[in-house]
């Protein structure tokens, strides 16, 4: 089925969306031969539809569509990606590098998901003692994250040598929600035809695109250089495994 634009969703309803992509949508002259878009949820903006379309038409949203409404403080984000069409392949993938990752650059502020009194239940040892409204609590559940992980837990960010890699960093928050995304130990290049360095700025609803050409192997950090971010957590390890070329004979005399 199709909804209408802004409409929640009800829990178990299925709705497909149809995207039109003109070419203004798409790379320009001056940019990789993909771009990304974020898309996220947004309890507000749907609640303010809900009464749009039942003011119109009384019963067109349920109350049930809002009840456990997860926006994008509960995880509900993700990433478009336009690919231009004379350089994609089949499956619409940019065919000028190897692999892409998405990264998603915000602070997710807990208190506001709807699982916030279920993980309650299931983490705390004393879940009955927990006081939402308590200042140091809620300021606990405001995390700088990467894709909403912190402290280096996010997973899946492996590399090869020697192969090239597209970055997308995007940015969700407030207007406080300034990002600035490094890559230690590499170069990156923003630009189709110039433009390197370690590092993009990020202002909230923005995207970067970042190109890496893995050549220095190892274990590598990438992190939210924002200095508060940094330290409260928006890292993330990315590994560059090294490609072999050759293999030595099974001999016992063999040398590499």
């Amino acid at each position: 089925m199709s909804a209408a634009a802004g409409a929640p969703i009800a829990p178990g309803e299925t709705v497909t969306w149809d995207f039109y992509i003109p070419n203004t949508a798409g790379p320009s002259s001056k940019d990789k031969s993909s771009v990304a878009y974020i898309y996220q949820a947004d309890k507000a903006l749907a609640a303010q539809a809900a009464h749009r379309l039942n003011t119109a038409s009384a019963g067109s949203v349920a109350p049930a569509a809002l009840a456990n409404f997860a926006d994008f403080n509960a995880g509900l984000f993700g990433t478009l990606i336009v690919s231009k069409e004379s350089e994609a392949r089949w499956d619409a993938s940019p065919g000028d590098v190897n692999q892409e990752f998405s990264t998603v650059f915000a602070t997710i502020n807990e208190n506001l998901s709807p699982y916030l009194d279920i993980n309650i239940n299931k983490f705390a040892l004393e879940g009955y003692s927990v006081v939402k409204s308590d200042p140091i609590f809620k300021a606990s559940n405001e995390r700088p994250s990467i894709n909403g992980v912190s402290f280096c837990n996010l997973g899946g960010l492996v590399m090869m040598q020697s192969r090239v890699y597209r970055w997308y960093a995007m940015a969700l928050g407030g207007e406080a929600g300034v990002h600035a995304p490094t890559w230690s130990g590499q170069t990156i290049s923003t630009v189709r035809y110039n433009g390197n360095g370690d590092a993009v700025e990020l202002l909230p609803g923005s995207s970067k695109v970042a190109d890496i050409k893995a050549y220095n192997a190892g274990v590598w950090l990438l992190e939210d250089q924002a200095l508060a971010n940094s330290m409260s957590g928006a890292r993330a390890l990315f590994k560059i495994t090294i490609k072999v070329t050759s293999v030595c004979p099974m001999k016992f005399w063999a040398k590499c």
